[in-house]
């Protein structure tokens, strides 16, 4: 979705693409937001869900996932939800958005978040992952703020370029 809003997708699954569900903010003044997810599969693609800016805003509000499942690529690594803005002053902005996803990472260690130059802010919903987890911030304007469940069965680590409290 490039700049798309209030889409709904419902009972679609999708398999081993670079990002399998992308959502793109790349057209000037253009915004992606309100959309929903129902019931999706993604299946070992390089990244499961994808937040990307380039030329667009850095809204992504109200972005809804349900529901949802993702098989983390394990050989040359993959991701749950990555999240690429450009700079310090061109972020990607999740925001008050519900996140309820389930991962399977396996036996190797998979990166659920990745986030580059994004925010994460004032979410919901539960995530859930099988096996060892890895989240990491590639800068320090990245950072999650989540009001719902962080669960997992195996251990979940944090990779960070600066460990600021909060």
């Amino acid at each position: 979705y490039n700049c798309v809003n209030y889409a709904r997708t419902d009972n679609v699954a999708v398999y081993m693409l670079n990002e399998n569900f992308r959502l793109l903010n790349g057209i000037s003044g253009g915004w992606t937001e309100f959309n929903s997810f129902t019931d999706c599969f993604s299946y070992r693609g390089n990244v499961c869900y994808s937040f990307v800016r380039t030329s667009g805003n850095d809204s992504f509000h109200g972005t809804q996932f349900t529901n949802c499942f993702g098989q983390i690529k394990k050989v040359g690594g993959g991701y749950g939800i990555k999240a690429t803005g450009v700079s310090s002053s061109a972020l990607v902005w999740v925001y008050n958005s519900k996140l309820d996803i389930k991962f399977y990472a396996g036996d190797a260690a998979c990166k659920v978040f990745s986030l580059s130059f994004a925010e994460f802010t004032l979410n919901h919903g539960d995530l859930t992952c099988e096996g060892t987890t890895v989240m990491e911030a590639l800068d320090d304007n990245s950072r999650v703020q989540h009001n719902g469940n962080w669960i997992n069965n195996g251990a979940t680590n944090y990779s960070v370029i600066n460990e600021l409290s909060g």
